[in-house]
């Protein structure tokens, strides 16, 4: 569905920040689903390239020499402005755009008068769509913040956020799932979204109480140079448990690795794992112990493809104005 942006599931990225730091979890370990972040290295590319080569000058200084996000965070209000004007004079829709692909909109640090603004132009945009003077658009906002994000709707937008908002959290790992239990708390008028990528287990039953509350859900296997192998059955966990809740499902790729097949049956069949192959549980573990057991070979996201079982899985919410 990529137009002019390569993520699978949306038509245009922008963003008009950029910083961040790993998000951690109620009990201060690192999100699982930030350890590799892609943002922090493609942030080091671009703050180089801000200044030889034209790149946004709110990269500089939000990493290190080294490649490590500082915690800087540079907002920049009228890059904010200029998104939303050209959105309400575009001649088509772009959507879903996903605004804030290289950062995290609602990080702890990100000025409030910035929040304030996305929340005026927000709702300028809703009205002018209201009115059909302008194309349909929709924003997918996706935060590892949601205590941020809600404390937002509340302020801003009392009786739910806009409908061409669709307000969404990652959730790729059991230990994100408190994320998506703070989503659910958010008042929208649009459709709540999680993201399941990185996907670094099984979370379909973790979501289970809270599908009623969910409006579409994008899962997808880990790319880059330290990509982790994702199990099969995590992925069809949660496709099943969104056909079992009437949930959009969209699958955007198997990452770097592609199922080779069942371990065991392998193993006595003689197979021989090759040198890009790794053994991965249900559980996540490593080798031969555990449930359901599968040998994954990296073989590069492009390869591996974004068939599932067979088939791709490209479902969309519908978005009313």
């Amino acid at each position: 569905m990529a137009g002019n942006t390569k993520i699978e599931w949306a038509t245009d990225s922008d963003n008009f920040q950029a910083g961040c730091t790993k998000a951690r979890n109620p009990d201060g370990t690192v999100a699982a689903e930030c350890v590799h972040c892609y943002a922090e290295s493609w942030s080091a590319n671009l703050a180089r390239m801000a200044a030889t080569r034209g790149a946004p000058s709110r990269y500089q200084g939000v990493v290190t020499d080294g490649g490590r996000w500082t915690g800087v965070i540079n907002a920049e209000t009228d890059k904010l402005q200029r998104i939303f004007s050209g959105l309400r004079n575009a001649r088509r829709t772009r959507s879903p755009l996903f605004l804030g692909s290289m950062t995290d909109n609602f990080h702890e640090d990100t000025p409030a008068e910035v929040l304030d603004v996305y929340a005026e132009e927000l709702a300028h945009l809703d009205d002018r769509i209201a009115a059909n003077k302008c194309p349909p658009h929709w924003i997918a906002q996706l935060t590892k913040r949601p205590g941020v994000l809600l404390e937002w709707q509340r302020k801003h937008f009392p009786l739910g956020t806009p409908r061409c908002f669709a307000p969404g959290v990652t959730c790729g790992h059991s230990s994100s799932v408190w994320r998506v239990r703070e989503l659910a708390q958010v008042l929208a008028l649009g459709p709540r979204m999680v993201s399941a990528e990185p996907l670094l287990g099984a979370i379909a039953d973790d979501l289970q109480p809270y599908m009623h509350r969910i409006g579409w859900i994008v899962a997808g296997g880990e790319s880059g140079p330290n990509a982790r192998p994702m199990h099969p059955d995590w992925a069809r966990g949660l496709r099943d448990q969104c056909e079992i809740a009437s949930v959009p499902f969209f699958f955007k790729q198997w990452g770097e690795w592609s199922d080779v097949g069942d371990a065991h049956d392998l193993a006595e069949r003689g197979y021989r794992r090759q040198g890009n192959e790794r053994v991965v549980n249900l559980a996540g573990g490593h080798g031969f112990h555990g449930t359901d057991p599968r040998v994954m070979a990296r073989v590069g996201k492009r390869r591996a493809g974004r068939l599932l079982d067979g088939r791709t899985h490209d479902e969309f919410p519908e978005v009313t104005s």
